[in-house]
């Protein structure tokens, strides 16, 4: 487990301009999520404006990783649960957590 985690710590903390510049586009599009649906954060859509039609335009480890490093650091909080609607990455049906956006935007 704690290669995982030191992992998606690496992948999260990643200082490439590469790395920075998914991050950005990964936060943006949590942002606008939760404006879209009144702070509540739903991974569906974050993915849905992540993907065009080849699918998702970022790593998944580094979508998992930023979740991960804004759970820690308090700016998103655990709020409740929906279907996962990832087809394409077999997930679809399997439970997905939601959150709300607490931190400073």
């Amino acid at each position: 487990m704690t290669d995982l985690l030191d992992l998606l710590k690496a992948i999260a903390d990643d200082p490439t301009p590469l790395g920075q510049s998914t991050r950005d586009r990964i936060i943006a599009a949590m942002l606008q999520a939760s404006e879209n649906n009144t702070q509540t954060l739903n991974p569906n859509d974050v993915r849905a404006l992540l993907s065009n039609e080849h699918g998702l335009t970022v790593n998944p480890r580094q979508l998992s990783a930023t979740y991960s490093s804004l759970r820690k650091k308090g700016v998103i909080v655990e709020t409740g649960t929906t279907k996962n609607e990832d087809v394409r990455g077999g997930n679809a049906g399997k439970p997905l957590t939601t959150y709300t956006w607490v931190g400073r935007r």
